[in-house]
């Protein structure tokens, strides 16, 4: 299913009504467009806009040219709020309708952008996905047809995909547990885990306050402070290895950006392990160079070219992840520093022959 149907199905539970509009795009065929998709349409266009702020004759064309009655309810609404929003507009005083200026609520677009409830997480995961979907180089609305360039373009599920070879097992039970932490996230409350570590026996018991729901390598992760004896430990837990959970009455002050900002902190960090930065200087050979040229790969840094090579510098933060990151290309990559990635990658490549009873000339090696 097309990725903009499956959060629209979502916002559709907190619209009550649906209505017949025209299409936001240039094209005039009608098509059905409840009212939450209208009000998301708005907030997608006023972001954008300079000033964020819209005149008449945009703001009737964005909420679908209703009918002046029609428009004058729906300017209310967004003026006043509504159960799954807040107040979203400020409205001009001018006397003429055709001259008023509307302008997002700068206090009612905090609240939005912060998530204060389910209904603005799925209102501001759409805001995002929108500049993908209505991007100029698809020109993509709300309708199952649109055009391009004069021609109909169809089976978009088909043509756009991410394609994953290895992707995370689904269960209700995993189901329940993200429902249950993006509630928690929404709410600033902590959590109860009961979570089974790899490669320990049994399990333990964490309470912890969930700052950021990510996803790495096709699997869901929390990223939280562990409550523990008065102190806040960062940590990071599967959430396929939680064995189950409980959202508590305690709530959390959130963090600022100057304390918890995951993209910049997770700059040069390699995955989801964070540490101290470490500087790598390798070389690639055959095919992979030219891989390396379309990745950005742990921050690579070119710093020789030759017939032969391609000298890199990188930057990681886990030996394990790295060694195990530079390996997928192992035929194609020499290590020259640090000694200490250069003996991790030999001593797992040594493993890898081993374990396939490869007989291995030790002397060579």
């Amino acid at each position: 299913m097309w990725i903009s149907e499956i959060v629209l199905n979502t916002l559709a539970f907190y619209s009550e009504k649906k209505t017949k509009v025209k299409s936001m795009g240039d094209n005039k065929k009608s098509s059905s467009m409840n009212k939450t998709e209208k009000f998301v349409n708005l907030l997608h266009v006023i972001s954008q806009a300079p000033g964020r702020k819209i005149g008449y004759q945009e703001l009737h064309r964005v909420l679908g040219n209703p009918s002046r009655a029609s428009f004058h309810k729906l300017v209310a609404e967004l003026k006043s709020g509504t159960a799954f929003m807040p107040p979203l507009l400020s409205e001009s005083k001018h006397q003429s309708l055709e001259d008023r200026i509307y302008k997002l609520n700068s206090k009612a677009w905090d609240n939005f952008v912060t998530a204060g409830s389910e209904g603005y997480f799925f209102l501001e995961a759409f805001r995002r996905l929108g500049k993908i979907i209505n991007s100029d180089y698809t020109k993509l609305n709300f309708e199952d047809v649109i055009e391009f360039e004069g021609r109909k373009v169809v089976d978009l599920d088909r043509k756009f995909m991410y394609l994953s070879k290895i992707d995370a097992k689904v269960t209700p039970k995993l189901t329940h547990m993200v429902d249950q932490l993006v509630t928690a996230l929404l709410e600033h409350r902590q959590v109860k885990i009961i979570y089974k570590p790899t490669g320990l026996q049994g399990e333990y018991e964490r309470i912890i306050e969930p700052l950021t729901l990510c996803q790495y390598r096709d699997d869901l992760y929390i990223m939280c402070y562990k409550v523990e004896a008065g102190e806040k430990i960062f940590r990071n837990y599967k959430i396929s290895r939680i064995d189950d959970l409980e959202i508590q009455e305690d709530n959390f002050e959130y963090p600022s950006s100057s304390k918890w900002n995951p993209e910049k902190d997770y700059k040069n960090a390699s995955g989801l392990i964070n540490g101290k930065s470490e500087t790598a200087l390798i070389k690639v050979y055959g095919p992979t160079r030219q891989i390396f040229e379309e990745k950005n790969f742990f921050n690579n840094l070119l710093v020789q070219n030759s017939d032969e090579f391609s000298k890199y510098q990188c930057t990681y933060t886990s030996l394990n992840e790295f060694v195990g990151q530079l390996f997928v290309y192992a035929e194609d990559i020499e290590i020259l520093a640090p000694k200490e990635l250069k003996d991790a990658f030999t001593e797992k490549a040594l493993k890898a022959l081993s374990i396939n009873k490869v007989k291995i000339d030790k002397k060579a090696a």
